[in-house]
Order: structure tokens, then C-alpha cells, then sequence
């Protein structure tokens, strides 16, 4: 089965360590540090969670996942929702340049890997 493409999406996904998530502040939430080196913060759909936590998350036993309804992103946030293509994986991402107001947030989960990887684990059933 074919996923539906990443523009589609209704909601987004941040990917959190614990640190992280414990770190966010009240307002105007510029990304992490890995985001703000790259000069936008990184998003993910349902879809994309799993390669994106094998990928960048590894070594990473906890993740706090954040969603975020993308029509939040696009009217309420003062950073502008693009989806650029990552040519090392063949697929368009989200990408806010700027920043998200973390009172957006729809909800956090806290997740860990299950038997040493994430393709196992459980995210529960996620809105696209």
C-alpha cells in the first residue's frame, strides 16, 4: 500500500528527546538545536515517523512525540510551512521556518523503542 503524499497531511509530527520536550519554552518555540542549525525546525507525518526515528533516533531509547494540526502550522504560527524534498530518502518533509507556539500542540506522547528498535514500537494509532 501506497502512502498518501506528505502534502496531504492534516497533522504533523516533532520528534522530542526527554530534554528536549522538558526544555521547550512557553512561546515563539524556535526548534531544537539540530533544527536551528539547519535553519528551519524538522516535521514529519505519520507516515514518515518510524524511518525518521530509525534514522535519526537510533541510539535513542525515549522520544516524546508532539503533534501538531497542520492547519495550526499554516494560520496560527509565525513560520511558514513548506514541504521540501529530502533526496536522501526520495520523500517531502515539512519545515517551519520560524517558529511554532507550543500551545498548539494537539498532544505530546512519550515513546520508546521496543527490543532495540523503533519499527517495533508502538506509536498507537496516528492521524495523518
Amino acid at each position: 500500500m501506497t502512502s498518501p503524499p506528505s502534502r496531504e497531511c492534516t497533522h504533523l509530527y516533532k520528534i522530542l528527546t526527554p530534554q528536549e520536550h522538558n526544555a521547550l519554552p512557553q512561546r515563539a518555540w524556535k526548534g531544537t538545536e539540530f533544527d536551528q542549525n539547519d535553519g528551519f525546525i524538522h516535521l514529519s507525518t505519520s507516515t514518515q515517523l518510524r524511518a525518521t526515528l530509525s534514522r535519526f533516533f537510533a541510539d535513542t531509547t525515549e522520544v516524546v512525540l508532539v503533534c501538531i494540526p497542520r492547519e495550526k502550522l499554516e494560520r496560527h504560527d509565525a513560520g511558514e510551512l513548506k514541504f521540501e524534498l529530502a533526496p536522501s530518502v526520495g520523500d517531502e518533509f515539512g519545515h517551519i521556518y520560524g517558529t511554532i507556539e507550543p500551545q498548539h500542540f494537539l498532544w505530546t506522547r512519550a515513546v520508546h523503542q521496543a527490543d532495540g528498535s523503533w519499527e517495533e514500537s508502538r506509536l498507537g494509532e496516528l492521524p495523518f
